[in-house]
This record gives structure tokens, sequence and C-alpha cells, in this order.
């Protein structure tokens, strides 16, 4: 914080009385770690994490019931294709990378350099969805079919529900244009994307 922001200058007050005035237009518009606010809404996210994780316990727990209960395993179907299962996992995998670098350039202040690494994270996010789109079509079984299509396809769909809210919020990062005035630095990647770079 600059002398020219710490300086508290007077400023009539409603009742006509000076009034202490602090001039913050200096100051960053982000922030890294504890003093950002998407670092608190993260930390509020994984509790809400901590509670889908239990959905997922239960889920995979019906599952393994199920397959104790039944007498042939898969119920009524072929055995799911493997293919596009394993690629989406590598593209998961393979999708840390540019997370990662998306992150380091944020925090190092490269707007360019963070708004394409997003933009790789964004194209990784659109590949997993595809491909989980085929890989719901090689389970060999519908949702309604049975007990085991059931339990099946929600722990795919439960799956599926965490990469697709990123892609909203990474989409303007990827192609944000802004300039502060105050610092005369470019600051709407650092601003919006830091912290948003899960994709």
């Amino acid at each position: 914080m600059s002398a020219d922001t710490r300086a508290a200058r007077a400023h009539p007050g409603p009742d006509g009385t000076a009034q202490p005035v602090l001039d913050v237009r200096t100051l960053p518009t982000f922030a890294f770690g504890h003093r950002s606010v998407m670092w608190w809404s993260t930390r509020g996210l994984m509790l809400i994490e901590g509670t889908e994780g239990t959905v997922f316990a239960i889920a995979a727990m019906m599952y393994f019931y199920l397959r104790t209960r039944a007498p042939a395993w898969p119920m009524a179907a072929d055995a799911p294709g493997l293919s596009w299962g394993t690629l989406n996992t590598l593209v998961l995998l393979a999708s840390l990378w540019p997370n990662q670098l998306a992150k380091n350039a944020a925090e190092r202040g490269d707007r360019a350099r963070a708004a394409r690494w997003l933009a790789v994270c964004l194209v990784s996010a659109i590949a997993f969805l595809v491909i989980r789109a085929l890989e719901f079509a090689a389970l060999n079984v519908s949702w309604y079919t049975n007990a085991y299509g059931s339990v099946v396809w929600l722990l795919l769909d439960l799956h599926t529900t965490h990469p697709t809210p990123s892609i909203p919020p990474c989409s303007p990062c990827c192609s944000s244009r802004g300039h502060s005035k105050a610092s005369g630095s470019s600051m709407s990647a650092r601003t919006r994307c830091t912290g948003t770079s899960s994709c």
C-alpha cells in the first residue's frame, strides 16, 4: 500500500463535519491466496464437494451391493466398452499440465499465457464431454432397463457434472480484454481467471 493510498483526506460528511476518506484507487484489483475472494469460494466448494463425495460413496456402495446380489453381471446386458472411458482418463490426466501452467502464468501476471493455457483447458473440458457422450453410448444398457443400468448411469452422471460447470467461467477468460487505468497493466485475466483454471 503506497503512502498516497494510506493518506486519509478530509471530506464533508452528511452533517457537514469533516470525515476521513481513504483513496484506494491504486490498490490492485486482484489477489492470491487467502486475500482473494476466489480462495474462500474454493474452500466453500470443497465443503460442498465433501457432501457430494458422500453421494459418490453411496452410489459406489449401491453398485457393489447390487453386484453381490445379482446372479449374473452385468445384469441382462453386455459388458460396457472400456475404450472411451480409458481415453477420457488420459484426457483428464493430460489436462493437469495446461491447468498448472495457466495457474503459474496468472500468478506471474502474464495475461496472454494465462488466457492461452486456459483455452487449452477449455478444449480439454469440451473433449471430455464429447468423449463422455460416446462413453454413455458404449454402456450397452439404458438407465431405465434395470437396476444395473440405473446405477451405472448414475455414477457416470455424477462424474460428468464436475467439469461441466467450469466451462462457462473459463470461456470469457480465454478471450478477455481489459486494462486497468490505475496501474497501467492488463488485469482481466489475473482478476477473473485466477482460481478458475480448473477446466
